[in-house]
Parts: structure tokens; C-alpha cells; sequence
């Protein structure tokens, strides 16, 4: 996957100039393939059932932990997905429903890096 480095390297300056104050950053991404928690915007999938959603945030969240994989949990931590709900009609603001927790886990596990998901599975 291809990624905009200039607008990953300004990100990537934004946390450091943070920490450097002392600032705790939380990236978080509203809309990731499939899903975003505005109303309004055509997906041609859905995050929750498409695996071809999926793949796009797992490698988003693969790169962002190899980029910051030096700095504290003190200093920085993620948030994979904003606000997540399952919503049918993704145009409108109708009310999501919870994710069905094995779908959720589904995708989040999706997202851990594949060595600490080895270590996660010895427990």
C-alpha cells in the first residue's frame, strides 16, 4: 500500500514537537476504508463485513506502529478507529448499534502487529 509520505512525515513532526513539551498525542483515524463515523460518505465497503476494508486499516495501523515503535505509551497511543458502530445506511446519521464483539475483535486483532499478536495468543 502506498502511503503520502509528506503528509505521514508532518504527523510524524507533530508528535515529536508534542512530546517534546511533554504532551501526550493520541492518533485516531474518523474514517478509514468502509467506515466513518460523519454521515455522508459513499464506501464502496463496509469495515465490518468486507475484508477488502480491512486490509487497508490493518497496513494504516502496521505502518503507524513501525513509525513510532520508540516512543512511550506514556507519550503517544492509538486509537484504531473513531467512535466505531455498525450503521447499514452509511449516507445518514441514523444510529449505529454496537459491533458485534466477534466482528470487533476480528478487526482489531486485524490490526496488531503480527508478532505482538503471537505473543497475545500464548495468553
Amino acid at each position: 500500500m502506498d502511503f503520502n509520505e509528506e503528509v505521514i512525515a508532518e504527523i510524524e513532526k507533530l508528535v515529536y514537537m508534542a512530546n517534546i513539551y511533554k504532551m501526550h498525542v493520541n492518533l485516531n483515524l474518523h474514517r478509514v476504508p468502509g467506515f466513518c463515523i460523519n454521515s455522508g460518505f459513499n464506501e464502496p465497503y463496509n469495515l465490518w463485513k468486507d475484508e477488502q476494508a480491512q486490509q487497508p486499516l490493518f497496513a494504516h495501523w502496521e505502518m503507524w506502529a513501525k513509525r513510532f515503535n520508540i516512543v512511550s505509551e506514556k507519550m503517544l497511543s492509538f486509537d484504531l478507529i473513531n467512535e466505531p458502530c455498525f450503521r447499514e445506511d452509511r449516507m445518514t446519521s441514523s444510529a449505529g448499534s454496537a459491533v458485534p464483539g466477534d466482528i470487533y475483535r476480528k478487526v482489531v486483532m486485524g490490526c496488531l502487529d503480527r508478532k505482538m499478536l503471537e505473543m497475545l495468543k500464548k495468553y
